[in-house]
């Protein structure tokens, strides 16, 4: 029988199957105290509902996000006794290597403990090496703080390194809330939306747009340009993003009718992509020294 893995949650708990070939199978529980005793001292979440817990997802629900393999597990917690690193009881992020038992906290601050204020959501390289998440915290990276509510930040667990994302290409902080889209699968290009007006120089109406992070050439691309290739679309743009592997591809939904030329989007609306009301669109970009496979260069 075909192997399958399989994320479950319930009553705010993180759980993962192991590779199964029957139902029989047990399941293993993710979030799970220091001591592997019991669930942790507060219920886990995926942060994927952006507003029902001040910004940062729904208690009730959980999403955890796996990485290729299975192996590696991110999510969200309100927990205290997942790791040894002390936390305040906000929300932070955490992965869960389920081969060897362990897990880490993802959202720590520049001397190891956990950020100043809360973080989650989440996604992994496909190796699980890199784990993008949002964060209000202040002292995550060096330098001035992001100057909105929420900033995009890339934590490299093997290395113990975490980078800014939501930074123009000088390395300034979006000026406006950033989320988490997708990240590719050798874990080099981040996409991230913002309404940030000082990210690029055609893209100052404050609509929704979308980014993509090159974190070894430190470089951000705006993905909904024109059909000049010069500004952002005249209107915003989101979705269920996705990224290929090696970050050239990117496809996301526009309500813009001047991504491509002869305006095949006129009727823009906000209602169901099914409707054929919205346009679907990707994007392609050749950044330079880009890596096709493996996992990304060093970012130090």
């Amino acid at each position: 029988m075909k192997k399958t893995l399989l994320a479950v949650a319930m009553a705010g708990l993180v759980l993962l199957p192991m590779p199964v070939a029957s139902a029989a199978e047990p399941v293993q529980l993710v979030s799970i105290n220091q001591a592997g005793t019991a669930t942790g001292s507060a219920l886990s979440y995926d942060g994927s509902s952006a507003a029902s817990y001040g910004g940062f997802g729904s208690l009730n629900t959980s999403r955890p996000v796996t990485s290729r393999d299975g192996r590696f597990v991110v999510f969200s917690s309100l927990a205290t006794d997942l790791v040894s690193t002390p936390t305040s009881g906000q929300a932070n992020v955490f992965r869960r290597d389920t081969v060897t038992g362990t897990t880490t906290q993802v959202s720590v601050s520049r001397s190891g403990r956990a950020g100043n204020a809360a973080s989650s959501g989440g996604y992994l390289s496909a190796d699980g090496r890199y784990v993008i998440f949002q964060s209000s915290a202040t002292d995550l990276v060096a330098g001035s703080a992001q100057p909105a509510a929420t900033g995009v930040f890339i934590r490299d667990v093997q290395t113990g390194v975490t980078s800014a994302v939501s930074v123009s290409p000088v390395g300034v902080f979006a000026n406006a809330p950033a989320y988490v889209n997708a990240i590719s699968g050798n874990g080099r290009y981040v996409v991230f939306g913002t309404s940030a007006t000082n990210l690029q120089p055609g893209c100052t109406r404050g609509k929704p747009g979308l980014y993509v992070r090159d974190t070894v050439a430190r470089t951000t691309t705006v993905v909904n340009v024109d059909d000049t290739g010069t500004n952002c679309g005249n209107d915003g743009a989101y979705g269920a993003t996705q990224i290929s592997d090696d970050g050239r591809y990117v496809s996301f939904v526009s309500d813009s009718t001047d991504l491509v030329g002869g305006d095949r989007n006129a009727q823009q609306t906000s209602s169901s992509v099914i409707a054929g009301r919205q346009g679907l669109s990707w994007s392609r970009s050749t950044p330079p020294g880009r890596a096709r496979t493996g996992a990304a260069p060093s970012r130090r």
